[in-house]
């Protein structure tokens, strides 16, 4: 966190590099409180969809939120997400960030990326950011400045993926500099505003904007992810800062957006879709199940359907394991080369990215808070991308070929792997709970991490811990030998069984959503199954 606390040279560089702007900015008034332009050098086509909407102090959701359990949890508000750092006066904020991509909306809905300061204990708010708004079936995406009480002023327009610079600045002339650059186009906007007490509080949120007609939170936007890098603040007090998480929730008390942990001096809010909101929602509760093969295509039955490889016209034959986001609002591919494929979900890098050539990897599974995941290989070799590694059978001295997969403990500082000999080891916080029978295919935790069921080829289930048994293909004299995988109900009451031609037997209380020779579709490639 020391660049947090040493930004006050950074936060200065920025702003000399906008000194010779040339005032253009409209001007916006409320209340009859005047904004002040910007000097700016902004192209300003403006965008289809802008508004009406603007920026509000943070509405904290009252009361304990005990259900509201995320890795990161700690404020939890209606209309923001993101870090606010509160303990001292505050004389400047900075960061980056690449504008997000909403997914367009018939209803208006909106989003907006940006820094602030004040806002948090009081009504006082200075900020500037990106807007992505949408309406009508199309998102208009722009640059905004805002100072309470007055209305959101325009800047000019931004695309989707534009890599975004901004700083807020007070000075000894008890003035503020706001600075705003679009770095991928040369874009850029300045200006000087009166001071702003009391400087309570500094911020990087992703926002669900209020309606400027209604007077009310908007429904928040699809954003998918946004990343705040090079985090810069100028504080009075360093050593007194506190860094406070905020999550958002929506009036029904579910988490829509939430971050994750700053680490390097960034972190991301990520979009969790409200239950029941259809393709792209969150579908925790849901009793569904995703297929995948070995050439990436993806099977859903009763689930959310968020691409294929073979959807980008991506060719490969090597895909060994699939795995949804902890929101399962997205999901993670790994081919045997231990690339990973991201869909609806964020990108930590892959073992091709980093020059680590190998082509035995069978798993993966991403941490809690889908901000990094882990590799295995068939050797037992773990590889973690922002994720704890808790050592491997390598690294123990282990000598094994026959690895087939990973589950980790709900703390993500644990992980079991399983041989197809049916031998489990456990590291971290992991606990040992025995082996299973030779045949072993895949492993999967509970979720509190105090058991693990174990699923063989010919569908025989061996349960440790509080894992319960709710039969196998064995007891009821099925004989199989192509089960690739287990899919455990939501309320862990059953669980299905997946073959490689996506046949499907249920358990329990778990619902059969269909299968793939069920529709006629004849396939022998299917390598895993998750639950969505």
């Amino acid at each position: 966190m020391s660049r947090l606390r040493r930004s006050a040279v950074v936060l200065a560089a920025v702003v000399t590099v906008v000194g010779g702007s040339v005032v253009v900015a409209t001007t916006a008034q409320a209340a009859g409180v005047r904004t002040p332009s910007l000097r700016s050098e902004w192209a300003h086509s403006l965008p289809a969809v802008s508004g009406p909407s603007h920026s509000t102090p943070l509405q904290l959701v009252p009361g304990d939120h005990p259900h509201l359990d995320r890795a990161y949890g700690g404020l939890v508000s209606y209309n923001w997400s993101g870090y606010v750092a509160t303990g001292s006066t505050f004389n400047g904020i900075s960061a980056k960030w690449n504008v997000p991509a909403v997914e367009p909306s018939s209803t208006p809905q909106g989003s907006a990326t940006w820094i602030g300061i004040d806002g948090v204990s009081n009504n006082s708010l200075i900020q500037t950011g990106t807007a992505q708004d949408s309406g009508g079936g199309q998102t208009g995406y722009y640059a905004w400045y805002e100072i309470l009480p007055a209305r959101p002023v325009v800047i000019g327009a931004v695309n989707p993926g534009d890599q975004m610079s901004a700083s807020i600045v007070y000075d000894s002339s008890n003035q503020w500099t706001v600075t705003i650059t679009d770095l991928t186009n040369g874009n850029k906007a300045s200006g000087n505003f009166d001071n702003i007490e009391p400087r309570a509080s500094a911020e990087w949120v992703e926002e669900a904007p209020t309606s400027t007609q209604t007077d009310t939170v908007m429904t928040l936007a699809d954003f998918g992810s946004a990343t705040f890098t090079d985090l810069g603040m100028d504080a009075a007090s360093p050593d007194s800062v506190t860094l406070n998480p905020v999550e958002m929730a929506d009036g029904a008390g579910d988490v829509i957006a939430y971050p994750g942990g700053i680490s390097n001096d960034a972190f991301t809010v990520t979009y969790v879709a409200p239950p029941g909101s259809g393709p792209g929602s969150d579908t925790s509760n849901s009793p569904g199940y995703d297929l995948v093969g070995s050439d990436g295509g993806v099977f859903v039955f009763g689930g959310g359907y968020y691409g294929s490889l073979p959807g980008l016209g991506v060719e490969v034959n090597d895909i060994t394991g699939m795995v949804p986001t902890s929101q399962h609002n997205g999901y993670f591919l790994v081919g045997a080369d231990g690339g990973v494929f991201a869909f609806h979900a964020p990108f930590e890098n892959s073992l091709p990215g980093i020059g680590v050539h190998v082509d035995d990897i069978v798993g993966i599974v991403p941490t809690l808070n889908d901000q990094g995941y882990f590799l295995v290989g068939r050797d037992g070799g773990v590889f973690t991308f922002h994720a704890p590694f808790e050592n491997s059978l390598p690294g123990l001295g282990v000598s094994v070929d026959d690895i087939v997969g990973i589950a980790t403990t709900q703390d993500d500082n644990g992980y079991w792997l399983v041989g197809s000999n049916g031998a489990v080891y456990a590291f971290g916080d992991a606990h040992y709970f025995g082996n299973a029978p030779a045949g072993a295919v895949a492993i999967t935790a509970t979720r509190d991490g105090g058991g693990y069921w174990v699923v063989g080829a010919n569908g025989s289930v061996t349960t440790y811990g509080d894992a319960s048994n709710f039969g196998d293909l064995p007891d009821l004299g099925v004989a199989v030998d192509n089960i690739v995988g287990i899919v455990v109900s939501p309320d862990s009451g059953g669980y299905n069984l997946i073959g490689s031609d996506g046949g499907v037997f249920s358990f329990g209380d778990a619902d059969n959503m269909g299968s793939l020779p069920g529709l006629g579709v004849n396939v022998d490639n299917i390598v895993g199954a998750v639950p969505t």
